[in-house]
C-alpha cells in the first residue's frame, strides 16, 4: 500500500531528499556558517522550490528529476485561462500609447478610450481598472521617486494588485503597519511577549468571529540591498507557513499565497503541507510590474500570475468561511499531523570571550 504521507515522484522519495538537505543544514549550524535565505526557511521545514534557482536544495536533485518534480507542480497549480479579449484590450490601449508622441496627448487618449470601453466580464473590468490607474498614477523618468518603499508601493504596486482583490464578502486587504496573526500566533508558542511580522500588506477572511489570512505580501523599492531582499523572504515564507499552520489548527485545509516585490519584479508563491514535514514554498509565477506606457505590454505576464492567484485566494476564501461558519463538528484535515516545530527567528549563541 502506498505511503500516502511521503512525497513519491517516478519512484524517488522526495522527502527523503529534502530531510537529507536539512540535516546538512544543520550541520552547518553546528559549524557556526551564516545562512542564507534558502537553508533558513529549511530549518523551518520550509523548502524552497523555483525551477530556474541552480543553488541549495537544486543541487540534491539530478535534472530529470527535478523536470518530474515541476511536472506534477504545473498540474496542481495552473494557471487559470483568461479570455483573448482581456489582452486584447491590452494591447490595444500599449498600441494607443505608443502613437501619441506628447505624453499629456498620450494619458488623455488612453482614458478617453478605457472611460468609453464597455467590458464583458470581471477579467476584462481588472484590466480597464489597472490600465485606468496605471495611466493616473504615471510619473516620468525624470521625476521618478521610488527609493521610498512606500511612495514605490503607492505609485506602480496597488495600480495593479488592489483592482484583484476588491473590498467585500468574502476578503479584504490590509496595507502596511497590521500585525499578522497568524505570525503572531505561532510566535506566542515560543515566547508569550513575542509580536508577530508585519507585512507590506494582507489580504484576509472577512469573518469577524474567526478569520485567515490567505495572502501576503514583502515588497522592495528598487536599490534594495540584497540582504534586506532575502530577509524578506525568510519574513515572507515563515509567514505563509504560520498561516497555514493556524488555518490548519482551525481545522481547514487551504493554500496560502505569498508576492514577493523586489524593484519591479514580482513573485509569486504557494506554500501547501501534502506530505509529513514538508512545506513546500513553490514558485508559481514571476512577472515585472509594468512602469510607464512604453512597458505596459508586461502587464499581460502580470496579469495572468495574478489573476491565478486571485483565483487561489477567493477558493481558500471560500473553503474556510464555509468550514468555519457551519458552527458543527468538524472533520479534522488529515495532514494536521504533518505540521513540524517552526524556529521563530535564528537562535542566539553565547560566546564566551574570557
Amino acid at each position: 500500500m502506498e505511503d500516502v504521507t511521503r512525497w513519491i515522484v517516478k519512484g524517488v522519495d522526495i522527502s527523503i531528499i529534502c530531510a537529507e538537505y536539512r540535516a546538512s543544514i544543520i550541520e552547518k549550524c553546528k559549524a557556526r556558517t551564516i545562512l542564507n535565505s534558502d537553508e533558513e526557511l529549511a530549518l523551518s521545514h520550509v523548502f524552497l522550490f523555483q525551477e530556474e534557482k541552480l543553488q541549495g536544495l537544486r543541487e540534491f536533485f539530478d535534472n530529470e528529476l527535478w523536470q518530474c518534480i515541476f511536472s506534477e507542480i504545473r498540474t496542481q497549480y495552473s494557471y487559470i485561462e483568461i479570455p483573448e479579449c482581456v489582452f486584447d484590450l491590452c494591447a490595444t490601449v500599449v498600441k494607443v500609447a505608443s502613437k501619441q508622441q506628447d505624453p499629456r496627448q498620450r494619458r488623455n487618449k488612453i482614458k478617453s478610450y478605457l472611460k468609453s470601453y464597455k467590458t464583458n466580464g470581471e477579467f476584462e473590468e481588472i484590466m480597464r481598472d489597472i490600465l485606468y490607474n496605471l495611466s493616473d498614477s504615471y510619473q516620468n523618468s525624470f521625476v521618478k521617486t521610488n527609493k521610498i518603499e512606500g511612495t514605490h508601493c503607492h505609485n506602480y504596486l496597488d495600480s495593479v494588485i488592489k483592482p484583484f482583490f476588491p473590498e467585500g464578502k468574502k476578503t479584504t486587504m490590509d496595507w502596511a503597519n497590521r500585525t499578522s496573526e497568524s505570525s503572531a500566533w505561532i510566535k506566542k508558542q515560543f515566547v508569550p511577549i513575542l509580536l508577530g511580522s508585519k507585512p507590506d500588506f494582507t489580504i484576509r477572511t472577512t469573518n469577524p468571529r474567526k478569520s485567515i489570512e490567505l495572502m501576503f505580501a514583502e515588497i522592495k523599492p528598487p536599490n534594495a540591498r540584497s540582504n534586506l531582499v532575502n530577509e524578506d523572504l525568510v519574513v515572507l515564507g515563515k509567514m505563509m507557513r504560520a498561516s497555514l499552520d493556524k488555518s490548519l489548527n482551525d481545522g481547514v485545509d487551504i493554500v496560502i499565497c505569498g508576492l514577493h516585490v523586489i524593484g519591479y519584479i514580482g513573485r509569486c508563491y504557494v506554500i501547501d503541507l501534502l506530505y509529513d514535514g514538508i512545506y513546500r514554498l513553490i514558485l508559481i509565477g514571476e512577472f515585472r510590474f509594468p512602469e510607464d506606457p512604453t512597458t505596459w505590454g508586461t502587464l499581460m505576464n502580470c496579469f495572468q500570475v495574478m489573476a491565478t492567484v486571485q483565483d487561489l485566494v477567493n477558493k481558500g476564501a471560500t473553503k474556510y468561511q464555509n468550514l468555519i461558519r457551519k458552527n458543527t463538528n468538524q472533520v479534522t484535515p488529515t495532514n494536521l499531523k504533518f505540521r513540524k516545530p517552526m524556529f521563530s527567528s535564528p537562535i542566539k549563541i553565547h560566546y564566551d570571550y574570557s
